[in-house]
């Protein structure tokens, strides 16, 4: 691991290989020279190696989705779909493999199906800001702006800092004077504790006041 961390792939090669031969039942020595293998742009090599751990451990989640992402890369779409529809089968009440399979879904521009996993990971854990912000992000991939914005006010009255969430609320439409998030803001930022500098912390990246940065041409930028 130290010499792929170091990109001194040949030589990582070269140790994969030796400790493939020395323990030649351990997948640890198929995934290491899978990722070297992968480094010196051999990719079906690399999906060869993984297919061969997965053929051993074939109830290994791990392992599934590795092998769905590395059909991905070597534009095995086909296989990697079928992959992905069997984990997301066995996911049950796992909410995190559901965030895994609906990113690889998002990978392959299945944006449907990535939206079905992050519907199901929100309604299994839905005091988890990050899934449902990741759901909102799928009701954007679809067009359903609405609903993304509804979803986004969710994240941010569980996560008041999940800024993300504001900027990305924020672009969702237009900012009038008589339709905006301004009052919603300001409220937020009082609540933010000072900086160092015994200033009121900003989430904004300007050096102008919040109120003018939020108030600019009537919409938000960051």
């Amino acid at each position: 691991m130290q010499l792929l961390g170091q990109r001194r792939v040949d030589e990582a090669v070269s140790a994969c290989l030796a400790f493939s031969k020395a323990y030649p039942n351990s997948n640890d020595a198929l995934l290491l020279l899978g990722k070297a293998r992968q480094m010196q742009g051999r990719f079906e090599d690399m999906l060869g190696l993984i297919e061969t751990a997965l053929r051993r451990e074939p109830r290994n989640v791990g392992l599934q989705l590795q092998f769905a992402g590395a059909c991905q890369f070597c534009g095995r779409h086909d296989r990697a779909l079928a992959q992905l529809a069997k984990v997301e089968r066995s996911a049950r009440n796992d909410a995190g493999l559901l965030q895994q399979v609906a990113q690889l879904y998002l990978n392959a521009g299945k944006y449907a199906d990535a939206h079905r996993c992050y519907r199901r990971a929100a309604r299994l854990d839905g005091k988890n800001p990050q899934y449902l912000n990741n759901l909102a992000l799928s009701f954007i991939f679809l067009g359903e702006l609405r609903q993304a914005e509804e979803v986004y006010g969710m994240v941010i009255a569980r996560a008041p800092d999940h800024y993300d969430a504001w900027h990305n609320r924020s672009t969702l439409r237009k900012q009038t004077a008589n339709d905006n998030h301004i009052p919603q803001l300001e409220e937020a930022l009082g609540k933010l504790p000072p900086d160092n500098a015994g200033k009121p912390r900003c989430v904004t990246r300007s050096p102008r006041s919040t109120r003018t940065w939020a108030r600019t041409n009537g919409v938000f930028t960051i």
